[in-house]
């Protein structure tokens, strides 16, 4: 076993100058020093590729790659390309580390060989930080995170292990790509915790108020649990099957529910009826409900 195994942190940046500083600070500042940085530069227009530049002139652990505008999950897959440790971190522009993240997940990993280490977080939100609550399990994991989702920032992969089973990121999905991304390494390999909250998410508010916009975010979450519901259908074939199931498909409903409220309070009557034609499985789990 490697007692001083290279970490790869992959972290994708768009248009995050103002933060990103700090992110980079955290991982330089971890008392585990054996590390890479792979920051992928998804075409920021704000300065942030100049940054990266001048930052990589500096930092022989630094490998900064340009790409057009493709989004968070190309960024990232082009990272698990690049990456060359032998475990690897996917790390937010907007969130930081604790000093011990690499330690401490490190450290579980090799008492456990695990192909997966998660810890908890902080969520900071302006000037409040709100400290995450988790169960944390291990083993088969998939229950208790489609109850309370970790964050991506917050686990350590076995590089291997991700190639070996084909683990990518889906750029065909614009929101909770991270979560089925997780949802298909958990399915596939026993998962270990440090029951701890190691690093801290930024959550800064999108402003969403148009009603499109907000009709078009339900929309892409939808499409989201509706691939991550085929995926289980398909792949998950353990014991609490059923439960997983019943799990997506009640997540699945709410949002539905929720997508359905936004028509009604603009009076979209026609995307109704047509949203009810396309998605006849809905119509019937609205009848069952009603029986």
């Amino acid at each position: 076993m490697n007692i001083n195994p290279l970490i790869s942190v992959v972290i994708p940046a768009y248009n995050t100058k103002d933060v990103i500083e700090r992110t980079l600070k955290s991982v330089e500042a971890q008392t585990y020093q054996n590390y890479q940085m792979i920051i992928i530069d998804d075409g920021s227009t704000d300065g942030t590729s100049q940054l990266l530049d001048e930052y990589e002139r500096y930092n022989d652990k630094c490998i900064v790659h340009h790409q057009t505008n493709c989004g968070v999950s190309v960024a990232r897959n082009k990272g698990i390309e690049c990456a060359t440790g032998e475990f690897i971190c996917f790390l937010d522009s907007d969130d930081t580390y604790s000093p011990t993240f690499f330690e401490k997940m490190l450290s579980r990993q090799q008492q456990t060989h695990a192909n997966i280490v998660y810890c908890g977080f902080y969520r900071v939100r302006k000037n409040n930080i709100l400290k995450e609550q988790f169960n944390f399990n291990e083993g088969n994991i998939v229950k208790s995170f489609l109850e309370k989702c970790f964050h991506i920032s917050g686990i350590l992969f076995k590089r291997s292990f991700l190639i070996d089973n084909n683990i990518t990121f889906d750029p065909d999905l614009k929101v909770c790509e991270d979560i089925f991304f997780t949802i298909k390494a958990i399915t596939k390999s026993d998962v270990f915790t440090v029951k701890e909250h190691l690093f801290n998410y930024l959550y800064r508010d999108k402003s969403v108020t148009n009603a499109i916009e907000i009709i078009d975010l339900y929309l892409k979450d939808i499409n989201t649990w509706s691939r991550i519901q085929f995926y289980l259908n398909q792949n998950y074939h353990c014991e609490d099957k059923n439960i997983i199931k019943q799990l997506v498909q009640t997540n699945l409903i709410k949002l539905k529910n929720k997508l359905l409220i936004e028509y009604l309070k603009n009076f979209n009557y026609k995307q109704i009826q047509n949203y009810f034609n396309k998605d006849l499985q809905f119509s019937n789990e609205i009848k069952t409900d009603r029986k």
